[in-house]
């Protein structure tokens, strides 16, 4: 009987395994029970004591076969766990992320032919809000006035590396131009609530580099500018200011200037 258990436990049968151990017990019980011959009463106590412990060592020893097909069987019963794929998000074909705070964004100036980064998300706090007239060009030919949002100051009749637009009389016609500013953006007339915003209308929209003064409507045209020391300006027009016979006109834009705080 136990070499058949041991062949049970090989072929992992937990189920006869237990039948059989059963009937280990059984006969073994039945033995012990069952009345002594007169040949066996003759044994001694040593001798039967001797019975009763193997008997015993027996039974522990089945019992451990059984218990080991057991556990051997419930591991490998159980199913092993497929891990999960990572979700994954599929962004319709030219889809762009905008940049986050602080980080740093490329874009070109139609018209203008130069591309420039500038900081998106950088705190910006307001420095200044008033109205400043644009005072035009008095020479009737290639005059130029200059206009400096940081200051905010306007140069008339003259223009300097820190100017960051300019109003000019070129070829008998008034322009609007960009100058050392590297972002300029056509913007609402609404000002926006923060320099930030701003920042993003200036180098995403970007307006044209040179625009006629005819073109400029009041209470229409907007822009926002990074101007060439990293600040951020927010202008409006709100008058065009006519001298009569062929003197150019005056500009007047609301300003509103953001500076890193």
């Amino acid at each position: 009987m136990l070499k058949k258990l041991d062949h049970l436990r090989a072929e992992g049968d937990p189920a006869a395994a237990e039948e059989l151990t059963r009937k280990i017990v059984e006969v073994a019980i039945e033995a012990l029970q069952s009345p002594a011959s007169p040949s066996e009463e003759k044994l001694s106590s040593p001798r039967r004591k001797l019975l009763l412990v193997i008997f015993f060592v027996v039974v522990v020893l089945v019992v451990t076969v059984v218990l080991t097909i057991v556990i051997t069987r419930t591991t490998t019963a159980r199913p092993t766990a497929t891990p999960r794929p990572s979700p994954s998000i599929t962004l319709p074909a030219g889809t762009t992320i905008p940049p986050t705070a602080g980080t740093s964004s490329t874009v070109g100036v139609p018209g203008d032919g130069t591309a420039t980064s500038a900081s998106i998300g950088t705190s910006y706090k307001i420095k200044s809000q008033q109205r400043i007239t644009v005072g035009a060009p008095t020479t009737s030919d290639c005059g130029v006035t200059g206009i400096d949002l940081d200051a905010p100051a306007v140069h008339v009749d003259e223009v300097g590396d820190g100017d960051d637009l300019k109003y000019d009389d070129m070829y008998c016609d008034l322009y609007f131009r960009k100058a050392s500013a590297p972002f300029v953006g056509t913007a609402s007339t609404r000002q926006p609530q923060t320099g930030e915003e701003c920042s993003k209308i200036a180098q995403t929209n970007a307006a044209p580099g040179t625009i006629k003064v005819g073109d400029l409507k009041i209470g229409q045209s907007a822009f926002c500018v990074v101007t060439d020391s990293g600040n951020i300006a927010w202008i409006s027009l709100v008058d065009v200011v006519s001298h009569g016979g062929r003197e150019n006109p005056d500009l007047k834009f609301d300003l509103t200037l953001w500076g890193r705080s």
